[in-house]
Order: structure tokens, then sequence, then C-alpha cells
């Protein structure tokens, strides 16, 4: 009779705690949808907007200065691009580590390589999302964008709460950088070496990126 009342006393016990389990399953099935919602929209709609956004602000800096234009990152890298189409143009020349297969003229180096062969503030620069966010050596990279481009420096960047802007193949988050502001700032990721937690790096003359997607030029102080 102990026995009975034992395996009884179990079976209710394990019919009460699988509605719970179930619940909790639900959450968790509910909560990964939402995630992968969130995720796909903020790839596939907001970044790519973004990213037109600020490719259409660095072709009016080329109209204005009636400077060549480079871009840095390949137009046709990434899945989401080759299937759906590109954001942004070869322009005048194209650099990328791995090339840009369809552009007529490129530099395959590493970006911060590639500048050095061109001259003070002789291009519009556009730096295509991750390029900055994946660069071994920032500080060289944002110095020679800021000699070549002087006040016509246009970089995307990957949205800092996406999930991946957290990818293991990224070494930084990047809040802020021209032209919606004057100067770039970033967050080391904890598999990022050699710098410091947060950093900024200032460019001067740089305009603004309205909330329209239009230009606005505008002055700013002097940053190093």
């Amino acid at each position: 009779m102990a026995r009975t009342s034992r395996r009884t006393t179990r079976r209710k016990s394990s019919s009460k705690s699988n509605p719970r389990r179930e619940r909790l399953k639900t959450v968790a099935k509910w909560s990964a949808l939402l995630l992968l919602t969130y995720e796909t929209y903020m790839v596939v709609v907001d970044r790519r907007q973004k990213r037109r956004d600020v490719y259409n602000a660095a072709l009016n800096a080329k109209a204005k200065t009636q400077k060549p234009m480079l871009v840095i990152g390949d137009p046709d890298g990434s899945f989401i691009n080759r299937i759906m189409g590109r954001d942004f143009d070869c322009e005048d020349l194209c650099i990328d580590p791995k090339g840009c297969p369809k552009c007529p003229n490129v530099l395959v180096q590493d970006p911060h390589v590639a500048l050095e062969s061109l001259g003070d503030n002789s291009h519009v620069v556009f730096v295509n999302t991750g390029a900055f966010e994946r660069t071994q050596f920032p500080d060289a990279f944002l110095a020679q964008l800021k000699r070549v481009g002087g006040s016509d420096v246009f970089i995307a960047h990957r949205q800092p709460w996406s999930l991946s802007a957290f990818s293991p193949f990224m070494r930084r988050r990047v809040y802020t950088a021209p032209p919606t502001s004057p100067y770039v700032e970033w967050h080391k990721l904890p598999w990022g070496k050699g710098e410091s937690t947060t950093q900024k790096f200032a460019f001067s003359g740089l305009g603004r990126l309205g909330a329209h997607g239009e230009f606005r030029p505008q002055a700013f102080g002097t940053g190093s």
C-alpha cells in the first residue's frame, strides 16, 4: 500500500509539472521567434536602408566636390546582396581584402594599406557595413580615411544592438559614425585585442545625415 501511494504521488506531481514545462517551452519558442524576426528585420530592411542612405549622402558629396569616389567593401560581397541586389555601386575605385570581382578598378589589400597609395583629400570615401568593425588596425584605418577623404568620409555600420553586431567575426561595435556624427565611437568586443574598451575618433568639417537620408553639411571642431 505504501508503494502504491508513493507511485500515485509521483504521477500527480509529474502531471502538475508538465503544464509548467509546456508553458516554458512555449515562452522559449516565441522568444526565439521574436528574436529571429527582429534580427531579420534589422539585417534585411533597416541595415540595408541605412547603408543606402549613407551611400546616397556620399554620392551627393561626390556631385558637390567633383572628387572621384572610392568604396571600401565589395558591393556583391554579402549573401543578401547577391540574392537581393546591391545597396551601392563600384564607383571609381573599390578596395577590399578579398577583391571586388565585378568592379573595374580594384585594390585587393587591407583598406589602411590601400589608402596609403592615394593622395591627401583626393576622394569621397564610402565605407561599407562591417569593414571598420572587422579591421585589425582601427587607428591606422581611421587615420588614412581622414587623410584621403578629408571631410568627405561616410561610414555605414551595423546597428550596435543587433545580434549580428556581436558576431565573432567582428572586433568592435560601432555606436555612431559620419555622417550622422562628426566622430566614430566604438566599443571593443570581449574577443577584440589590442585596444581600449570604448574609443572615439573625431573628423573635422563633416556633415550630418538628416532624418530622411538627405545630407546636411555642417562644420565641427577639429579632432584627432
